[in-house]
């Protein structure tokens, strides 16, 4: 038989190639698996359905990350090296007060002074901290 005679055009319904020369007389049994894929069935009760998933519902294999990409790799010995050629980098231009930057904020927004007189660390203050937990959860 030729090369081209084995192709599966050639073959008669539930014939299949085992190799370009030779062939086999069995059939092909159809797979036993459900037509869609779905999670396990404890997986899909309930409100569980609607959440994240997270390393404890999974396997072994499963990495969940938070999509900002390695800046090294691990080593066998338990440590950790950094690939410098991954880490970012900003470039700052030269010319730095010229620079004409877009602002995020429009530049008509004025800035709201707060209302600290009389306090040597501003709103970092403990005392007026203290004094907030008072006035909005009452006195201990």
């Amino acid at each position: 038989i030729s090369r081209q005679a084995a192709t599966s055009d050639h073959l008669p319904p539930g014939f299949f190639v085992q190799s370009p020369i030779q062939f086999s007389n069995r059939r092909l049994q159809p797979l036993d698996r459900p037509e869609t894929m779905r999670p396990t069935q404890a997986l899909m009760v309930g409100k569980y359905r609607h959440l994240k998933l997270t390393t404890k519902d999974v396997g072994r294999g499963f990495y969940k990350g938070n999509r900002t990409g390695s800046m090294g790799r691990h080593t066998k010995y338990g440590g950790y090296v950094i690939e410098w050629n991954k880490v970012r980098t900003y470039v700052v231009p030269k010319d730095l007060p010229q620079f004409e930057l877009k602002p995020f904020v429009s530049k008509q927004i004025k800035q709201k002074p707060g209302d600290y007189k009389g306090l040597s660390k501003g709103a970092s203050d403990p005392y007026f901290y203290v004094e907030q937990w008072k006035r909005f959860n009452g006195i201990d």
